[in-house]
């Protein structure tokens, strides 16, 4: 099997080398590597060019226009014709030299596995972990079975977009992002390709993923639009004919544990009553609550780290 990694940057050009850097480290080289800018207003060619030239055989494709994030993505998975891909953002980079090497091992031992992750480990802009990332431990890999992700993704995204290598073939029965949603068409494509096959996940961290004030999720949490865009992207799978009603079931009630858990603390008695009572109504809102109250101790002591260890310093 051959694989291609595509990186995507958008005035990301000074992050590139990192990225490449850690892509050439790995123990199994891609085939084909491309970097892809979606027409960036800060990086020119000659300033993507010199960060792409010191890499001998890595691709630069540059849209004439922008095309946003899912037609950007659509366009260059159309574009691939090696049986495997990674899809990358060039501000983020794998830590775990053998991640290709053994994603690429179970897609070629199981022709029923579609695709292969690791773990993400946020860090600032130093490369300092904003947080712990919690594996399973004793265990190199866990099979995630086709009905049980399908359901596990109702009500929460666990597969990165980042460092995920997909089989090609799946996209002949579910297009590349198939839904456009601009914050997450990642997570409605995975609960899509969920009912081609299983996935497997590596139990290690292998990629770096860069938190800083230009991330697109960042943004969106920003700007207040990420719990609109979320819901609709419910709504959007909701409309998919192909759905199982248990798949509608999981789906709505997965719709509605999220509104109750991203309301603001003075809309929640407002989210609660809107939705259809149920049994486990009571211990939606209580798992509300404690988020709330996990969320609060953890900028508290993010802020004392800063103070006392210096700036930007979070790791526990």
């Amino acid at each position: 099997m051959q694989l291609t990694v595509v990186i995507f940057t958008y005035n990301y050009a000074k992050f590139i080398p990192d990225v490449l850097a850690s892509l050439q480290r790995q123990t199994r080289p891609a085939e084909r590597i491309v970097v892809s800018d979606d027409c960036s207003p800060n990086d020119d060619e000659a300033t993507l060019r010199a960060a792409v030239g010191a890499f001998p055989g890595v691709e630069l494709v540059r849209n004439p226009k922008n095309m946003g994030n899912v037609e950007h993505y659509r366009a260059r998975v159309a574009e691939i014709g090696t049986d495997a891909y990674l899809l990358m953002s060039a501000d983020d980079y794998l830590v775990d030299d053998r991640f290709l090497a053994d994603a690429m091992a179970q897609l070629e031992r199981d022709a029923s596995v579609i695709g292969v992750f690791g773990y993400h480990q946020p860090v600032d802009g130093a490369g300092q972990a904003l947080a712990h990332r919690n594996v399973i431990p004793g265990r190199a890999t866990t099979r995630l079975a086709a009905t049980d992700l399908r359901r596990e993704l109702a009500y929460e995204n666990n597969v990165p977009a980042i460092c995920t290598v997909v089989r090609t073939a799946v996209h002949a029965k579910v297009p590349a992002y198939p839904i456009l949603n601009r914050h997450c068409g990642d997570w409605q494509q995975w609960y899509l390709l969920a009912s081609l096959g299983d996935m497997v996940r590596l139990e290690r961290v292998v990629l770096a993923y860069r938190m800083h004030g230009a991330n697109m999720s960042t943004t969106y949490e920003q700007q207040g639009k990420a719990t609109a865009l979320m819901l609709e992207a419910y709504d959007q799978l909701l409309a998919e004919p192909s759905l199982t009603e248990q798949d509608r079931a999981d789906l709505r009630r997965g719709r509605q544990r999220f509104w109750v858990r991203s309301a603001a603390t003075r809309d929640l008695p407002q989210a609660v009553l809107r939705q259809p009572w149920t049994a486990d109504t009571l211990a939606m809102v209580g798992e509300a609550l404690l988020e709330r109250v996990a969320r609060n101790v953890e900028r508290r002591r993010a802020k004392l780290y800063s103070r006392f260890l210096g700036p930007g310093v979070t790791k526990m």
